[in-house]
Formats: structure tokens, C-alpha cells, sequence
């Protein structure tokens, strides 16, 4: 009888420790389900920022406010998650204290400038900058190995591939055929085209038709972006990256042909995977970075091509490249040929021409006029700047006699910062990169860490977030652009045969770290900052270059989760008040002041003056009210 009462229990304990063990299962795959899901979203998100410059607001001043929505959803759905069934206790790191109290004072100084300004420019660009903070943020907590690191890079590898023929196909063939309709044109359609651009028509005489045909000669792309130098900004992190994952596969390539491959050390068969397709990564990482290369130097961007040369420079220095490879010298005479030829290809086709050496000093000297003049800001409030989005405004009273433009920026991202939110928090921001360069210090062992964590790992959520965020300038594109729809599935192919370094690769901290100093030295001369499509790359790189958060098991705290939650809810909520329905309203009034233009034209070309300028008129206060 006791026999049997004990075979029993022994029975029941074992049928308990299976349920447990199913539940816990069951548990952990939810858990990952979720990640996996926000891990796509929040890949979708930073893609189509990327690629559309107005997020999907056709409205004035909107400043892309629709993505700082997701990443707020995004957020809220992770603490909801956290807070009912979450067991992972992330540890943060001083870093992201330092951007906490950095976005503080950056919204303090915002708030109290803000009527001193321009207040609905100050509150959009100051929910900009928190929407940066929540993407490093949601980052660090959705990406849990290196293989997810990993597809993350290839994927805006391949977005920076895309731009970049998307700046080839503008520069040989979409200006020059639209100069050549804008010349064709008469005055009506000249000023259609004004409209088409985005602009209000502009007369003949005016500086503002003066600059506009000016840019118009030139032949260099802009891309997605509104700006030649935004679009060079963001090609330049990534044509660094894919220059070392090159240099890192090729070294490797180059070991296995000198010494074998079981000569070959585990630390460089880290650098591309056992994989025995190897060769078609090197060839399409190189074709990337040919590509994005070919485009950077179309750009005419001095200050990109130092930001390049010196982080590539760094980079072949330090030696070190996806697991510690030391460069062949084949490889980098391949580089150095690539590069050699594609200037030869811009000379020949006359894109770049002595001007570009020529200009690059008068460009110079007009960014010493901004900066005088940012200086003059600073001197006339230290403390707090002048407000976030209110640059603009305060630098025509401190603008130069000489100076010919006014700027939105003073193209330098530390006098921008100091100017705009004060010593306070350019201290924050230096404080950031200290913080920074210490974390990303730390000696982590890559193979190691993915192990702990593959269990947790998935890239397939990162290429499907890529697909649906990619897919959103697709239905935006003109029946003249339908072109790049060829290019779109080539990017798609490329990150496909990218796949093997993906899963058996290594990516070094260091290299992501010196493709955000190319980052960051390009933003010493040229604006961005602020710009989403610029500085989701600076953020995103920021995000991956520091160590892996240590999860742990343990329910995280639910007073903690619920507090954080809470606040993720409250801020939701604020950004719908002041961001969004204001943003909707002056929908409204830009849909009146279209309607009030289109019959303002009409009646102008009837020869009705009179009734024209009332419609005009009524235009003019609707386009106001539009920007309040």
C-alpha cells in the first residue's frame, strides 16, 4: 500500500513538473511572439522615416510627427506587456540616464522659450527629439542578439543602397530632364513646377526665383531627402560600415587562400560565418558599397567626402573590423581602385568638376558667418538658447550684413544644440558621449552573448519590418519614378544573399562605433541633427554599438512597470493634444487655402485682378492659420 501511495505522488510530481515546464514554455514563446512582433514594427518604423521625408502629414511644420506616434505605441504595448507577464529585467546603463536628462533639460529649455518664438515649430521639434529618445529606448530593449544587430545593419545597408540609386537615377536622368521642361516652359508652367516642388509660386526677379533656378543647374541628388547634405549625411555612416564588413570578409577570404582553411584562427572565421557562401557576401557588400560610394561622390558634399576619408582612415589604423581582422593589402588597393574610378566616372560625365575644389572655400566661409552669428544667439541667453525650433527666427536678428540666407541651422550640430537648448544642455550631451565611450568599452565576447541569447533570437521579424516600411515610398512614387520599383526587389535580393553573415557572422563594436564618429564629424559642418531621416542613424547606431542589456530572469517590479507605463500613457495622450491635432487642424485650413489659390489662378488668367487678389488674401490667412 505505501509502495503504491508513493508511485502515486511520484506520478503526480512528475505530471506537475511537465505542466509547469509547459506553461513556462508557453510563457516564454508568448514572450518572444510579442518582442518579435514590436522588434518588426519598430524595424518598419525606422525604415520608412528613412526613405519618406513627410511621414505621411501633408501638412506645414508637421516635422514628421507620425513616427514619434509609433514609437510611443510601440512603448506602451512593451510596459502593458511587462507589466501583466513580464520575467525580463533589463539593466540600462549610464547612457541612457544621460539621454534622459539630456531630453529634460532639452524640453525645459523648449518650453520656456517657447513663446518667445515660434511656438508650434518649438513643440514639434521638441516631441521630435523625445521621439529619438524613445527609439534608442525601444532599440535597446527589442534587439536581444547579434544576429538581430546584424540584419538591422544589412537592412539599412540595403536602404542606403536604394537611396543611393535613387540619387543616380535624379542626377543622370530626373534633373536634367526636369531642366529641361522647367527652360521649355512658359511662365505658367514655370511657376506649376514651383508648386509641384513644394513651393509657392515664385516671380521673376525675386531671390527666391533666383535660388531656385540656381539649383536647378546643378546636377546633385537629393534622394528622399530635401537636402543634397542630408542625403550625403546618411550615406555616410553606412558607406563606412560596408567598407569594413568588406575589409573584415576579404581579410578572411585572403587567409583561407594564403593558409587553408583549418590554418585559419576562430577569431577571423568569425568575420563571416562557415558558411560556404562567403564569396556572394563579399560581392554584394562590395556592390553596396559601390553604390552608396558612386552617389556620396555625386553629392559634391565636402564635408562628407573628410567625414568618410577619416573614419575609413580610422578604421584601416585601428585594423579591426568584424571580429579583429587585419586588412590584406589587396583589399585595400581594391578601395583605393574603386574610388579612383568612380571619380573618374563623375569627371567624365561632368558631375564633379574643379568647382567642387573651387566652391569648398566660399562654402567655408559661409559656415563661419553661421557660426558667428550662432554665437551671437548664445551669447544673448547661455543658459537656455533660444528654444528648440526657434533658430531660424532668432538668427535674421543676428544674422551678418553679409551673410545672404537665412538659415534653419547653423550647420554644427554642438552650436545648434548650444543655441537652440542652452549650456545646460550641450554639458548633458557631453556628459552622453563620456557616458557613452566608457559603456561601449566594455569587453564583450560576441560569440558568447549570442549564445546566452539565441534562444531569443530572430531575424525574420527584422526583414519583415524592413519589407512593410520599404513598401511605403513604393505607393508614393510618380509614374516617372516607377523605375525604381527594378531597384526596390535588387535591395531585397542583396539583403537575402546577406543573410548567411547575418546568422553566422560578426559585426565589432568598434567598427559601429567609428561609423557614428563618420556620423558625427559630417554634423560638424552641415545640419541634420533634427532631421529624422539624418538622425535615426546616428540613434540606431548609438543603440547597437553599445553592449547587449543583461536579461536576467525575475519579474520586473510591477509598481516600477506600472509607473512607467503610466507615464508612456500620459505622454501619448500630451503628444495627441499638442502634436497631432493641431497638426490636423491646419490640415483643414491648407485644404481652404489650396481651393482659395487654385481660384485665385483661375480668375488671374481671366484677366479678373481684382476677385483674384481676394481669393488670394484668403489663401494668405488660411496658410497662417495653417502654421499656428
Amino acid at each position: 500500500m505505501n509502495r503504491s501511495g508513493t508511485r502515486s505522488r511520484r506520478k503526480s510530481a512528475a505530471i506537475e513538473k511537465r505542466l509547469r515546464k509547459s506553461r513556462r514554455q508557453s510563457s516564454d514563446q508568448a514572450r518572444r511572439s510579442v518582442r518579435c512582433w514590436l522588434l518588426a514594427a519598430a524595424t518598419a518604423v525606422v525604415v520608412a522615416t528613412t526613405l519618406v521625408t513627410s511621414f505621411a502629414i501633408p501638412s506645414r511644420e508637421s516635422n514628421d510627427l507620425l513616427p514619434i506616434l509609433c514609437w510611443l505605441v510601440i512603448g506602451v504595448i512593451w510596459l502593458l506587456y511587462q507589466w501583466l507577464h513580464g520575467k525580463d529585467h533589463v539593466t540600462f546603463g549610464a547612457t541612457s540616464l544621460a539621454i534622459l536628462i539630456m531630453l529634460v533639460l532639452h524640453t525645459t529649455s523648449g518650453l520656456v522659450k517657447m513663446w518667445s518664438g515660434n511656438p508650434r515649430a518649438t513643440i514639434n521639434s521638441i516631441w521630435q527629439w523625445i521621439g529619438f529618445g524613445l527609439m534608442f529606448w525601444v532599440i535597446r530593449q527589442l534587439v536581444r542578439s547579434g544576429r538581430e544587430s546584424r540584419a538591422l545593419c544589412a537592412v539599412m545597408i540595403g536602404v542606403a543602397g536604394f537611396s543611393a540609386i535613387h540619387g543616380g537615377y535624379e542626377s543622370f536622368y530626373s534633373l536634367p530632364r526636369d531642366r529641361a521642361s522647367y527652360w521649355s516652359s512658359d511662365e505658367a508652367g514655370k511657376q506649376a513646377l514651383h508648386r509641384y516642388a513644394g513651393l509657392e509660386p515664385l516671380l521673376a526677379g525675386t531671390p527666391g526665383r533666383f535660388h531656385f533656378e540656381t539649383r536647378l543647374q546643378t546636377n546633385e541628388p537629393t534622394g528622399s531627402f530635401a537636402l543634397t547634405n542630408s542625403l550625403a549625411a546618411f550615406l555616410t555612416p553606412w558607406l563606412v560600415l560596408a567598407i569594413g564588413i568588406f575589409l573584415g570578409l576579404a581579410g578572411r577570404t585572403s587567409e583561407i587562400e594564403k593558409h587553408g582553411e583549418d590554418h585559419v584562427p576562430e577569431r577571423s572565421r568569425a568575420a563571416s560565418g562557415e558558411t560556404s557562401g562567403q564569396f556572394e557576401v563579399i560581392l554584394v557588400i562590395a556592390l553596396a558599397a559601390l553604390l552608396i560610394g558612386m552617389c556620396l561622390i555625386l553629392t559634391k558634399s565636402r564635408t562628407a567626402y573628410v567625414a568618410t576619408a577619416l573614419a575609413v582612415t580610422w578604421l584601416v589604423w585601428r585594423g579591426q573590423a568584424g571580429g579583429g581582422l587585419r586588412f590584406s593589402r589587396r583589399s585595400l588597393a581594391w578601395i583605393l581602385g574603386a574610388v579612383l574610378i568612380m571619380i573618374g566616372v563623375a569627371i567624365g560625365t561632368n558631375r564633379v568638376d574643379a568647382t567642387v575644389v573651387h566652391e569648398s572655400f566660399k562654402s567655408f566661409s559661409y559656415r563661419i558667418q553661421y557660426w558667428q552669428s550662432a554665437l551671437g544667439i548664445i551669447l544673448a541667453d547661455p543658459l537656455l538658447g533660444c528654444g528648440s525650433g526657434n533658430f531660424q527666427q532668432y538668427f535674421s536678428q543676428f544674422k551678418l550684413p553679409e551673410t545672404s540666407e537665412t538659415v534653419a541651422d547653423p550647420h554644427n550640430f554642438i552650436l545648434e544644440i548650444w543655441a537652440t537648448a542652452g549650456t545646460l544642455t550641450l554639458l548633458a550631451v557631453g556628459w552622453l558621449t563620456w557616458t557613452f565611450c566608457r559603456e561601449s568599452s566594455t569587453v564583450e565576447n560576441p560569440r558568447q552573448a549570442d549564445g546566452q541569447q539565441d534562444r531569443t533570437s530572430n531575424v525574420m521579424p527584422v526583414y519583415l519590418g524592413a519589407m512593410v516600411g520599404g513598401s511605403i515610398p513604393v505607393f508614393l512614387l510618380t509614374s516617372h519614378e516607377l523605375f525604381l520599383l527594378l531597384p526596390f526587389l535588387l535591395v531585397i535580393f542583396g539583403i537575402n544573399k546577406l543573410h548567411p553573415w547575418v546568422q553566422a557572422g560578426s559585426l565589432s563594436p568598434r567598427l559601429l562605433k567609428i561609423a557614428l564618429a563618420g556620423w558625427v564629424i559630417n554634423l560638424l559642418a552641415v545640419g541634420g541633427i533634427g532631421i529624422p531621416g539624418v538622425a535615426v542613424t546616428g540613434w540606431l547606431l548609438l543603440a547597437l554599438a553599445l553592449p547587449r542589456p543583461v536579461i536576467r530572469e525575475g519579474a520586473l517590479k510591477r509598481r516600477t512597470s506600472g509607473l512607467l507605463l503610466v507615464a508612456s500613457l500620459f505622454l501619448i495622450v500630451a503628444f495627441y493634444i499638442t502634436g497631432l491635432l493641431p497638426i490636423f487642424r491646419a490640415g483643414g485650413h491648407l485644404a481652404a487655402a489650396n481651393v482659395a489659390d487654385g481660384q485665385a489662378q483661375q480668375q488671374w488668367i481671366q484677366g479678373k485682378s481684382e476677385q483674384a487678389e481676394q481669393h488670394w488674401e484668403k489663401a494668405r490667412i488660411s496658410w497662417l492659420a495653417a502654421t499656428r
